[in-house]
């Protein structure tokens, strides 16, 4: 079988403490391939380090994924697809600011 790397960008938005109630934040990204072209269908599981609690997604079209209203944590995200190496980055933070930043 022809595994190719799968390269892969978290993006972490942090959720912002406001007058509404915030549940967490959000953990999303782009897949690219090695060669930078977008991977779309890429099996996506982000799993909360400390509470084992999984999210799984699938990157769209343009190899973008997107969880929102992840709880405050660290978390693991783990990339599989078929053709590929699966690919895990580890210790990515989930954090809500404690209040509005300067």
């Amino acid at each position: 079988m022809f595994n190719r790397a799968v390269v892969f960008f978290v993006f972490l938005i942090s959720s912002i403490a406001s007058d509404a109630q915030v549940v967490g934040g959000t953990i999303s990204g782009t897949i690219f391939d090695a060669g930078g072209a977008v991977v779309p269908g890429a099996y996506v599981t982000i799993h909360n380090q400390e509470t084992g609690g999984e999210r799984q997604l699938l990157s769209n079209a343009d190899g973008a994924y997107s969880a929102p209203s992840i709880p405050v944590g660290v978390y693991a995200v783990f990339v599989t697809r078929d053709g590929f190496a699966p690919q895990t980055r580890t210790g990515v933070f989930n954090h809500r600011w404690a209040g509005r930043p300067h």
